[in-house]
């Protein structure tokens, strides 16, 4: 008997390699998710990663990252805070908020340089520049 030909449960596309699985668990739910030979913890919660930035767009922002493409920028910076380069990243962050949550517009920070993205970096970064420049 095919599991599948069961009304209650419906084909769902792999968020990372696209395949057609059937969820283990029956959700009203339509958020993707992982195959069996995709999941990961670690696949997991950068999916949820994700999602959650695509749910806090503004209406009409466009959000067209996938797990695909957000792990790649993931692995471009090693794993690393895309900012200070030193830290785990954290979070994944929005660069411009207007331009939404695209391939080109995300970056993984860590919480601090996040914190100081998001509460006026810049005017961190010449205040530091400022001290510096008058000595120590």
């Amino acid at each position: 008997m095919d599991i599948r030909s069961n009304s209650a449960t419906q084909d769902q596309a792999c968020a990372l390699c696209g395949a057609c699985y059937v969820p283990a668990v029956a959700s009203a739910y339509t958020t993707p998710g992982l195959c069996p030979g995709c999941f990961s913890r670690d696949h997991y919660r950068e999916l949820d990663r994700v999602i959650s930035a695509k749910r806090k767009l503004a209406d009409g922002a466009p959000h067209d990252l996938t797990l695909y493409q957000w792990l790649a920028t993931v692995s471009a910076f090693e794993g690393r805070c895309a900012l200070c380069n030193l830290r785990p990243f954290e979070q994944l962050s929005i660069w411009i908020p207007a331009l939404g949550v695209s391939a080109g517009n995300v970056a993984p920070l860590c919480r601090s340089c996040a914190w100081h993205k998001e509460n006026s970096f810049l005017s961190a970064m010449e205040r530091v520049r400022a001290v510096l420049s008058e000595g120590i």
